[in-house]
């Protein structure tokens, strides 16, 4: 259970884990690695035992704080601690500086797919065996921290293999220290090696906590390419450089593997602290095969910085197929999207629509005939044959299928994301009658205000509904001190989740929670139309609600049930006051107008709901049963082999008894391969980038005099100032106001906590984003034109929502 670092090699890793095996193996080699000892998984566990340790993986997730103080509170046998003991007096009897180091070395660490780099704990210049022993105790705990926890849920990793090994060496105060790379894992170029060096411990590297000087090398000959050294750096010798790229080489030679080193210079001896292969490096020997010539040239564009697996890839064509029935049924834009596969990545190109003008005008006559019916492209015409679609696919969930359902459910969820696919462009169009209903509302009224417009046609919709759960939800926790702290505490959703569901004090907002998931679990909390993957839905992983919910927390049920009633009666009272100044036609009119106006309203929301958050949502349900069947049935043998089939191997093997394992594993280490690629962002012909210029000196005059407006269309009447953040991210930490190039660019749920306003280069009060803002007091202004380019992160800015304007203050 206890073994001197020197007498480990890398074989012993799955008892001892990849960093302490490594450094055994270097020993073995004849490198300078500190001495020490290690303990492996199987003390650890022995540990667990002493101290009675009654928890499962199962319950890692939602007791892991439990956990950590258990084992940081817990004891070492006398046997145990006796063995720490032996091997203690044998390092210290040989150590000058009296000095120690304990390091993690868990079995997931350090592997050949994950790095874990950072995520287990480690202590440095330790000077007592007491002092070891706690240390030991907190690398145990750190296996069970809330980031590592996290990560594991993230990657899919298993929990029962949580074990952790840990070594005990002397520890070095190093003249300089630092960490090489044996390959540029920038320029992913294998005949360039970089060097890092900082003055002291290889901890001020690794924290950042000190300038380092950095060495670009010449992995073939070993000469100095490049180098940045900080002001007042005293430099090592080029001596010490050109052993640091020798002892680089051999180490990787040892591996067959590229490396990154962690090393300490002591009295001129280079130790070597750690080793472990790069996982970030992809080869560049990316070969392109194309159908026919033609295709090289044009510019195509990767989709994604990692390759898809066999099934991912066909039923992406699939949908882009269906996809560019939807544009040219609309030819509301001149081209479609090509798409092909390279080496498993996604590529697209643009492809000229010879007859857009032409399709734009047919389907623009379909639009206005529709009109003229008082009929909705969406809510008339579409919705109803969706939802009959729905309506056969909701037969199939939530109980036991046959291989044949299984085979027809998988059947139908395909047929029903092409739908989807297919019809996604024209009931985009769902909203366009509001542009038409606001000029005819202009001509109706004497005291037009877009206010009153917005309010006139406004609707409840599904996602309204949606909101006020989440509303409801966060007045839940905002009331409650015990939930309000948990939140705070912790920022991973998977964890906070189950540590609600032990806690007494959650119990209505757990019941919200189920209430959310009842309505909304067939959903995506995202948009999935451009999404390659088939996440698990909300029914699956309820802990991703928690995330939306965060974004809710600055807003309360009140306020939100408030803004609703305050439309609603102005709504009321607009309508009332326009039909006693029309006469008994002109009213009937006014009124079937409105109720199309209101439908074109609830297009938008709608849209959102069924076509960006529900494209895949039955294909992932009927795949998880596919994996039912198969798993049972003995045809593969991981869930996850089943993106490895295609359409027509997964019809097969559900009804027939053929057995596709080899052909799977075969195709899995292609992908593992494929994975290694760099793949790069554009192939064909060389993209040449354009450049949109500005009046830079019209600009700057501009500034000085701070009289920059940018003019768009207000969304809402109220005016806010603040600092710039351009796009839309995952996550904010402060508050901002975002700068967007169109509505559809990302979900605001999770961050709408910190937004004052929005700034959008193009777009409509009426899309998803729109009308979310407007229910949560958010000004917005549209059609902004260059604000991506005129405003820069950190811009403080004005924005008038009352004039439709937007002043920079300070740049």
């Amino acid at each position: 259970m206890l073994s001197m670092l020197s007498n480990l090699c890398l074989s012993n890793k799955t008892e001892y884990g990849t960093k302490a095996s490594a450094l055994g193996e270097l020993m073995k080699r004849g490198e300078e690695v500190p001495n020490g000892f290690a303990l492996s998984s199987e003390f650890f566990i022995e540990f667990l035992h002493y101290n009675n340790f009654q928890y499962s993986p199962e319950d890692y997730l939602a007791y892991n704080e439990e956990i950590c103080k258990i084992i940081l509170n817990g004891e070492f046998s006398s046997e145990m601690e006796t063995k720490l003991l032996k091997f203690f007096k044998n390092i210290k009897n040989k150590e000058v500086q009296g000095k120690y180091a304990v390091r993690s070395s868990a079995l997931h660490e350090d592997n050949d797919m994950y790095s874990m780099a950072g995520m287990f704990s480690s202590f440095i210049n330790l000077n007592s065996f007491e002092k070891i022993k706690i240390s030991i105790k907190k690398c145990y705990a750190s296996l069970f921290s809330d980031k590592v926890i996290a990560y594991l849920v993230n990657n899919n990793l298993d929990f029962k293999e949580l074990k952790m090994g840990v070594i005990v060496q002397h520890f070095v105060i190093g003249d300089y220290s630092g960490v090489n790379f044996s390959v540029d894992t920038i320029n992913m170029d294998r005949d360039i090696m970089h060097i890092n060096v900082v003055e002291g411990l290889c901890d001020n590297y690794v924290s950042g906590r000190s300038s380092s000087a950095f060495y670009k090398i010449n992995k073939k000959t070993g000469d100095i390419l490049d180098e940045s050294i900080p002001e007042k750096f005293l430099s090592p010798s080029k001596d010490s450089i050109g052993r640091l790229y020798k002892v680089t080489l051999k180490i990787e030679k040892i591996f067959g593997k590229y490396q990154d080193i962690e090393w300490t210079i002591r009295d001129n001896k280079i130790y070597i602290l750690q080793a472990r292969p790069i996982t970030t490096f992809k080869t560049k020997s990316f070969k392109v095969m194309w159908e026919n010539e033609d295709e090289s040239k044009y510019t195509w564009y990767r989709e994604c910085d990692k390759p898809y697996q066999s099934l991912i890839n066909e039923l992406n064509l699939i949908q882009g197929e269906a996809l560019n029935k939807g544009f040219y049924a609309t030819g509301f834009r001149d081209f479609y999207t090509e798409y092909c596969v390279q080496n498993g990545y996604f590529f697209y190109r643009d492809k000229e629509m010879i007859n857009s003008k032409e399709q734009e005008q047919n389907f623009l006559k379909k639009i206005e005939k529709l009109h003229g019916h008082y009929k909705n492209i969406f809510q008339d015409v579409l919705l109803p044959e969706l939802l009959l679609l729905k309506k056969d696919l909701d037969s199939y969930i939530s109980r036991e299928l046959s291989p044949e359902e299984v085979l027809v459910f998988f059947e139908k969820s395909i047929e029903y994301m092409k739908f989807l696919a297919s019809n996604h462009c024209p009931v985009t169009h769902g909203c366009d009658y509001l542009d038409i209903f606001m000029e005819y509302y202009k001509n109706i009224t004497d005291d037009f205000n877009v206010d009153d417009f917005y309010d006139l046609v406004f609707n409840i919709s599904i996602l309204n509904k949606e909101r006020e759960l989440y509303a409801k939800m966060a007045n839940e926790i905002n009331s409650n001190p015990i939930l309000n702290e948990m939140f705070k505490a912790c920022p991973y959703n998977e964890l906070l989740y189950a540590r609600l569901k032990k806690v007494f004090e959650s119990k209505k907002l757990l019941q919200l929670i189920e209430e959310y998931t009842s309505l909304f679990g067939i959903c995506n909390l995202d948009s999935e139309v451009n999404s390659p993957y088939l996440e698990p839905l909300l029914m699956e992983a309820p802990f991703k609600i928690v995330g939306h919910i965060r974004g809710f927390l600055n807003f309360t049920n009140e306020n939100f049930k408030d803004s609703i009633d305050d439309s609603i009666k102005n709504k009321n009272r607009i309508k009332s006051s326009i039909l006693s100044k029309l006469d008994k036609e002109k009213g009937k009119d006014f009124l079937k107008k409105l109720n199309l106006a209101q439908k074109a309203y609830l297009a938008r929301d709608n849209h959102h709901y069924y076509f960006e958050r529900m494209t895949k949502s039955y294909l992932r349900l009927a795949l998880v049963e596919v994996q039912k069947i198969l798993m049972k049935n003995d045809k593969i043998r991981h869930k996850e082999d089943i993106y490895f089939l295609t359409v027509n191997e997964i019809k097969d093997t559900l009804l027939n008894d053929s057995n596709f394992k080899d052909i799977v594993n075969e195709r899995k280490e292609i992908f593992n391969y494929q994975n290694k690629l760099f793949a790069p962002p554009t192939i064909g012909k060389e993209y040449v980038k354009k450049i949109n210029s500005i009046d830079e000196k019209q600009f700057k005059s501009g500034i000085r005099e701070q009289t920059v407006l940018l003019k768009g269309l207000s969304g809402l009447r109220k005016k806010i100032k603040s600092k710039v953040k351009l796009g839309m991210p995952t996550y904010l930490e402060e508050e901002c106001i975002l700068v967007v190039p169109f509505t559809r660019c990302g979900e605001l749920e999770p961050i709408v906590n910190n937004v004052k306003g929005i700034i959008v280069e193009v777009g409509s009060p009426f899309e998803h984003l729109g009308i979310l803002a407007r229910e949560m007091n958010i000004p917005v202004i549209y059609n902004v034109k260059n604000a991506m380019s005129i405003l820069k992160e950190g811009d403080e800015v004005e924005l008038d929502g009352f004039v439709g304007e937007v002043k920079i203050i300070k740049k």
